[in-house]
C-alpha cells in the first residue's frame, strides 16, 4: 500500500542478482513502479588494487577483463571459481530458445551501445549497470556465454566464427603482460568485429548500401 501512493519511495538491498528496472522483479507485488539500479563499485586505480588485494601480477588489461570490479578480481584470485548464477543464466538462454542469429547480433551490439533491450533477459544478471539504464559487459562472464552459444547447431557458421574470435581476443587481452602494448589491439579488434557483425557500421560508413 505504501508504494502505491505518489512520491513515496522504498530503498532496499534486493539480495537478488539482477539489473531489472521493475519493482515486481525484486518483490512480490503487482506494482509497475520502476527502480533505480546503481553501478557496482569499480577499480579507479590499478596500482591501489594491487596493494589492497596483494596481487602484484594484476595489470590494467586483466582488470578490464574482469569488468574493473574489485569483488570479481578478488574471487578469481582465490582460484576457486564457482559461478552457478552465470552458468544458470547461459543455460536458461539456450534451453529457452533465446539463442538465435538475430539475438546474438543484438547481444554483440550491446557491447558498444549498452542497450539493455538487446540483451537476453537471463544475461542481465551477469552484467553491470551504468547510467541511463544502460548495461555494461563483464568480459569474463560474456566470453563464457559466447563460448557456450557458439555450440548451438542452428547458428550461422560465419557468426559462430566471429563469436569464437571475440572470445579468443578477450582472452588474449586478459593473458597479456603489463608491458604488452600490442595486446590493446585485441580490444580494438573486438569492437571492429562486433560493429561489422551487428551491422553498426552500415548507417555511418555505408549509408548507400541499401541502394546498391
Amino acid at each position: 500500500q505504501f508504494l502505491q501512493n505518489e512520491n513515496q519511495y522504498f530503498v532496499f538491498s534486493s539480495h537478488i542478482v539482477s539489473t531489472a528496472v521493475k519493482l515486481s522483479i525484486y518483490l512480490d507485488t503487482a506494482s509497475d513502479r520502476s527502480v533505480v539500479t546503481r553501478e557496482l563499485p569499480l577499480i579507479r586505480n590499478v596500482s591501489n588494487a594491487i596493494k589492497i588485494f596483494n596481487l602484484p601480477e594484476l595489470n590494467a588489461k586483466q582488470a578490464l577483463f574482469y569488468g574493473l570490479m574489485p569483488a570479481m578480481i578478488y574471487v578469481v584470485s582465490l582460484k576457486h571459481l564457482i559461478f552457478e548464477i552465470r552458468d544458470g543464466a547461459i543455460r536458461d538462454c539456450v534451453q529457452s530458445g533465446l539463442v538465435t542469429n538475430k539475438s546474438i547480433r543484438r547481444l554483440l551490439a550491446s557491447f558498444v551501445d549498452g542497450d539493455r533491450d538487446k540483451v537476453m533477459e537471463p544475461l542481465h544478471q551477469v552484467m553491470n549497470t551504468a547510467e541511463n539504464y544502460k548495461l555494461r559487459w563483464i568480459p569474463f562472464h560474456m566470453t563464457e556465454a559466447l563460448k557456450k552459444f557458439v555450440e548451438a547447431p542452428y547458428l550461422d557458421d560465419n557468426l559462430c566464427k566471429a563469436m569464437a574470435k571475440i572470445d579468443n581476443l578477450f582472452r588474449e587481452l586478459s593473458n597479456a603482460d603489463e608491458s604488452s602494448e600490442k595486446a590493446w589491439e585485441s580490444l580494438f579488434l573486438v569492437v571492429v568485429i562486433i560493429r561489422v557483425v551487428s551491422r553498426q557500421f552500415d548507417e555511418v560508413i555505408l549509408p548507400l548500401m541499401n541502394n546498391l
